[in-house]
């Protein structure tokens, strides 16, 4: 088993980190999502894409993308996701841990899709709000603070 690499990654990643986020997601979101959600969670990838306007932290296995988290402004957690084939290997926590580093102010927001939820609690976020639906896309909105 190859070392996996963790590390802030430059915009020449952004494509390969959200072709992550949406295959991880419909594995994991799209069945419990209405249509609709899954094609505004879509529709906000490829904004994301156009504008490249997230830092992302990635997870590399010899050289290729197996865990993201995407910072965006105001501390705010855009894209948390790891291909299933590497869950359990403590990858996610490596992620936030890396990514806390760059953060002076140790708090951030994250609205978590519903099966994100228990991992989030895993890393020490509390909810601050009740499960909400809007266009279709289920999250729970969620804080951290150190």
């Amino acid at each position: 088993m190859s070392e996996i690499i963790i590390k802030r990654l430059d915009n020449s990643y952004i494509d390969e980190c959200l072709d992550l986020v949406w295959r991880v997601f419909s594995q994991f979101e799209t069945p419990i999502f209405p249509p609709e959600g899954s094609v505004e969670y879509k529709r906000i990838i490829e904004e994301t894409r156009e504008k490249q306007n997230i830092c992302f932290y990635g997870a590399l296995d010899n050289e290729k993308v197996v865990g993201v988290l995407g910072m965006r402004e105001g501390n705010h957690i855009g894209y948390f996701y790891v291909d299933s084939s590497y869950h359990k290997r403590g990858i996610g926590k490596s992620l936030f841990e890396r990514m806390k580093i760059d953060y002076e102010k140790q708090e951030f927001t994250v609205n978590a899709a519903p099966y994100g939820v228990p991992i989030y609690t895993r890393l020490g976020f509390v909810p601050t709000d009740t499960q909400k639906n809007v266009n279709g896309v289920i999250f729970t909105p969620m804080k951290y603070k150190k």
